[in-house]
């Protein structure tokens, strides 16, 4: 198993890449619930208004949506962190507050936590889907849609 640090603040958190099987079967949900969110960013013209698209994308999450998604992404068996001075530690929903500062903490760590397992795989499904797909795909997900 593959695990990936990522510096959020002064916290670092230490994320296992799903397994297979897991991954595939969180990619339905994942496809299904977070891609017409994502879809305003892909369908957003060259040079146009981000602004905008993050609105449009805003809409359709509610609070349930990123409890869910919390939960599933955020796990003991797949995240663990670290603080100054202290020895690595599962999370887990009692340790959850004090590994986060503050809520825009949890929502990097999601972001991250999509990437690392689901980009890749999502921009080439992208490639074969239409043409330029992928290409937008790249540059919304950065380094770890080229893994």
């Amino acid at each position: 198993m593959r695990t990936t640090e990522f510096q959020i603040k002064d916290v670092t958190f230490y994320v296992d890449k799903f397994r297979a099987r897991q991954g595939f079967i969180i990619l339905g949900d994942l496809q299904k619930e977070l891609m017409p969110i994502l879809g305003g960013f892909f369908n957003q013209e060259e040079g146009g208004d981000e602004l905008q698209a993050f609105v449009a994308a805003s809409s359709g999450i509610d609070s349930r949506l990123l409890e869910k998604w919390m939960d599933i992404l955020i796990t003991p068996d797949t995240v663990s962190y670290e603080k100054p001075g202290q020895r690595p530690q599962k999370i887990s929903k009692q340790n959850f507050d004090d590994a986060f500062e503050d809520f825009t903490d949890i929502a990097q760590l999601l972001f991250e936590i999509i990437k690392l397992n689901f980009a890749g795989p999502l921009v080439q499904w992208l490639g074969h889907i239409g043409p330029g797909l992928n290409m937008k795909a790249e540059n919304l997900l950065g380094n770890f849609a080229k893994s």
